[in-house]
C-alpha cells in the first residue's frame, strides 16, 4: 500500500473578508445577520469644489447686504501664492520692493474655514480674493463657451519656407499672473507684457472721499468688479490674437463695454445681495437708491445711518474706487 507522504500542511489562503455576526432579538424572536467588517472601497475621492471668502462688491459697503460672500471654485491642488493650473498670484509690491508672504490655501486650518476672513489689512486675504474671483470668472466663461479657455499666444507666422514655428514663443501666456499690489496707482490693468493683471493701490481723496476715510488706502484688488473687468480683458485677448489692437475707436470701446457688462451681470449671481435689493426696491432693480432700513417722516431729518438711503450696489460698478477718487 502506498504510504502517505509526510509534509507540511498547506494553508489555503482566502480572499474573503472577515465578517461579524450580530444576533438581535425583536419581539421575543432572535435573528442573526452578517455584516462585512470592511467596506468595498476605502478610497476617498478628491473634493469637487473649494469654498473661499471674498467681498461681493468692495470693502466700503462693509458687512451689509451680503457683501461678505463665499465663492465656490473648482478644486485643484495649489502651491502657496496661490498658484494653480491657469493662474498664479505673485504678490510683489513694486513701490516698496518687497514680496508679501504667500497664502497656502491647502493649509488644513484654512481649508476647514473656507479661507481667511475678509480683511483690508491682510495681504494674504488680498491674494485669496483675486484667486477666487478670477477662478470663478474663468469657470463662468468656460460654461458659457462650452470649452476651456486659453490665454494669449503669440501669432505663429510662416517663414520664407512656409514653415510655422514650433514650441513656446516669448509672448505666450500659459498661466495668468496676478499682482495684487503691483503699483501705487488708481488703476488696474491687464498687461500682456507682464503676462497678467497689475492691481494698483492709492490714497483716497482728502476732500471728497465718499464713504472712505480721507487719505485711506484703497486696494483695487479688493474690488470684485475691477477683478472681473480685467479678467474679461485677458479672456478676450486669448480668444483672438491682436483682438485688443486699437485699429479704430470701436475696438477699445467694445473691450470696455464687454468687460463692464460682464462685471455688472455678475452682481446678479450674488444671492444675498440680490434678495436684499429686491426687498428694498419692491422688485424695481433699476432704482439707483435703496429704501432706508429705518423710515422717517417728511418733516424729520435723518439722524441715524439706517435712515439714510444707500446706492443700489447691483447697478453700480467699482463704487469704492470712484468715490475714493472724488468722482463717485
Amino acid at each position: 500500500m502506498p504510504t502517505a507522504q509526510k509534509g507540511k500542511q498547506r494553508v489555503r489562503s482566502s480572499s474573503k473578508k472577515p465578517a461579524m455576526s450580530n444576533t438581535h432579538t425583536v419581539a421575543g424572536e432572535s435573528y442573526t445577520d452578517t455584516v462585512d467588517l470592511f467596506p468595498e472601497s476605502t478610497e476617498v475621492p478628491p473634493p469637487v469644489e473649494r469654498l473661499l471668502k471674498a467681498y461681493a462688491f468692495d470693502p466700503s459697503i462693509g458687512r451689509f447686504i451680503g457683501n461678505e460672500m463665499t465663492i465656490e471654485v473648482k478644486y485643484e491642488k495649489l502651491a502657496p501664492g496661490p498658484i494653480g493650473e491657469k493662474i498664479a498670484v505673485i504678490d510683489y509690491d513694486g513701490a516698496n520692493q518687497v514680496f508679501y508672504q504667500p497664502i497656502d490655501l491647502d493649509n488644513p486650518s484654512l481649508l476647514i474655514r473656507d479661507g481667511l476672513e475678509p480683511s483690508e489689512s491682510d495681504p494674504r486675504f488680498h491674494q485669496q480674493m483675486v484667486y477666487a474671483v478670477v477662478s470663478e470668472t474663468i469657470e463662468h466663461f468656460e460654461t458659457a463657451l462650452g470649452r476651456r479657455i486659453r490665454w494669449r499666444l503669440d501669432e505663429r507666422l510662416p517663414d520664407e519656407n512656409g514653415e510655422f514655428p514650433k514650441g513656446t514663443m516669448p509672448g505666450d501666456i500659459w498661466r495668468l499672473n496676478l499682482y495684487p499690489h503691483a503699483m501705487i496707482s488708481a488703476n488696474a490693468a491687464y498687461t500682456p507684457s507682464a503676462k497678467g493683471i497689475l492691481f494698483g493701490y492709492f490714497r483716497a481723496s482728502q476732500t471728497d472721499p465718499g464713504r472712505n476715510l480721507p487719505g485711506q488706502t484703497v486696494f483695487t484688488c479688493l474690488s470684485h468688479d475691477i477683478i472681473v473687468h480685467e479678467t474679461t480683458h485677458a479672456v478676450l485677448d486669448g480668444i483672438r490674437t491682436y483682438f485688443s489692437e486699437r485699429t479704430n475707436p470701436d475696438v477699445p470701446a467694445f473691450h470696455e463695454a464687454f468687460a463692464d457688462l460682464t462685471a455688472l451681470f455678475r452682481h446678479f449671481s450674488h444671492k444675498e445681495a440680490l434678495l436684499d435689493t429686491i426687498q428694498k426696491t419692491g422688485g424695481r432693480l433699476y432704482q439707483y437708491h435703496l429704501k432706508p432700513d429705518v423710515g422717517i417722516t417728511d418733516n424729520e431729518e435723518a439722524r441715524l445711518q439706517g435712515q439714510l438711503p444707500v446706492d443700489n450696489p447691483l447697478v453700480g460698478l467699482a463704487q469704492q474706487f470712484g468715490e475714493a477718487r472724488g468722482t463717485g
